[in-house]
């Protein structure tokens, strides 16, 4: 069976995932179609000097509409470098890449 149906998943307001966040003390971060040479840059950052110690909450934006305005003010921006003339990746596929980018090196 897939991890989707092991995970616990939850759903809710956004205020309610900003209270989660602050409750289990999760790194928080955001990430839409909107080109960031900064945000870019601290996820290559984040991907070569962090080992997992914290619960992580990454929240993605639609293609059309992105992350709503109030989420950049509480969550650290990271976006995926996109060389070339392509706009952006399906989000399950962004999801996936920013996952594997933000979750560094688990100890052994």
């Amino acid at each position: 069976r897939g991890a989707s149906l092991r995970l616990p998943t939850r759903s809710g307001t956004f205020e309610e995932l900003l209270k989660l966040v602050e409750a289990l003390d999760m790194d928080a971060y955001a990430a839409d179609a909107i080109p960031d040479v900064e945000a870019e840059a601290r996820l290559s950052q984040r991907q070569s000097s962090h080992v997992v110690a914290r619960p992580l909450c990454l929240l993605l934006g639609s293609e059309g509409m992105g992350v709503r305005k109030e989420a950049w003010r509480r969550f650290e921006p990271v976006r995926i470098p996109m060389p070339g003339l392509e706009e952006s990746l399906n989000v399950a596929v962004a999801g996936g890449i920013l996952m594997h980018r933000l979750g560094g090196t688990k100890p052994n």
